[in-house]
């Protein structure tokens, strides 16, 4: 029993002595700074322009227009064309109903492509990350550190996951300028 505590107590001695050093990189920073993280970026929001350009808009200007035309139609009339002015609202009406049912079919067909612009950039963001982390730990392993943590990330309440480090070793500056070698030659996909 001696012998186990003292084997115990040799191990644990050992282990505080020569604890790992910790190796850190800052993922988002190198993350933004990447020509290919910002070229998705720039997809996204083209992709967003571009659906601003679907005929259903221009349908929905339309009518919007047609309305307003016959509201200053109705407003111009003189007071004793009664029956001018009801064929005007009731076509005011219709138009109105249909000003609605357009608008609601623009609303669902933009968040739609939305959803789904949004789904492409988070597919390419992660597939980009996980470059970054298997080039991060690549370089980690190369340089003998048992241990790399992410000293941008953060916690589902947006505080930092890394409270205090005391001068970590940092390996973001190797990560980046290795991976801008490879972002040079990349492109991602649209």
């Amino acid at each position: 029993m001696l012998r186990l505590a003292l084997g115990v107590l040799a191990l644990t001695i050992s282990c505080i002595s020569a604890a790992p050093e910790i190796a850190g990189v800052r993922i988002a920073d190198i993350y933004r700074q990447l020509k290919s993280s910002q070229e998705i970026a720039i997809q996204a929001e083209a992709a967003k322009t571009a659906v601003a350009e679907d005929p259903r808009f221009d349908a929905l200007r339309e009518v919007q227009l047609q309305m307003e035309d016959l509201k200053s139609q109705i407003s111009t009339l003189e007071e004793g064309d009664t029956a001018a002015a009801e064929r005007l609202r009731q076509q005011l009406i219709v138009k109105s109903d249909e000003e609605v049912s357009l608008r609601k079919e623009v609303i669902v067909f933009q968040g739609e492509q939305f959803k789904a612009i949004h789904r492409r950039m988070v597919d390419q963001m992660e597939a980009e990350l996980a470059k970054l982390h298997a080039k991060a730990a690549e370089i980690a392993t190369t340089h003998g550190y048992p241990l790399l943590i992410d000293l941008s990330g953060k916690t589902n309440t947006t505080l930092p996951f890394v409270i205090y480090a005391k001068d970590p070793v940092d390996l973001t500056d190797l990560v980046l300028a290795d991976c801008e070698l490879i972002d040079s030659t990349e492109t991602p996909e649209p």
